[in-house]
């Protein structure tokens, strides 16, 4: 969860990178401007998110990947409250 200070102008934010087989770029200061969320009894959650961020550059990191983690239906819970905590 991110939480943005009112009384300053520096919010959390991702760099985006993008590899392809001709070049890698990245584009900082990247937000999260739309995130939709859907889950089905049995199916995988699926989600599709929208990003702004600076023009993207040029780059010459290499992605790495961690061991995949599921992100299943059965493995979440959802729980609606009338008042905010």
């Amino acid at each position: 969860m991110f939480e943005v200070d009112a009384t300053s102008n520096n919010h959390p934010a991702l760099t985006l990178w993008e590899k392809t087989p001709v070049a890698s770029y990245k584009a900082a200061y990247g937000m999260v401007s739309e995130l939709n969320i859907s889950s089905e009894s049995g199916d995988w959650v699926k989600f599709n998110a929208s990003f702004m961020a600076k023009t993207r550059a040029s780059d010459t990191a290499t992605p790495s990947y961690s061991t995949e983690k599921y992100f299943r239906a059965r493995d979440v819970d959802v729980y609606l409250s009338d008042t905010e905590a």
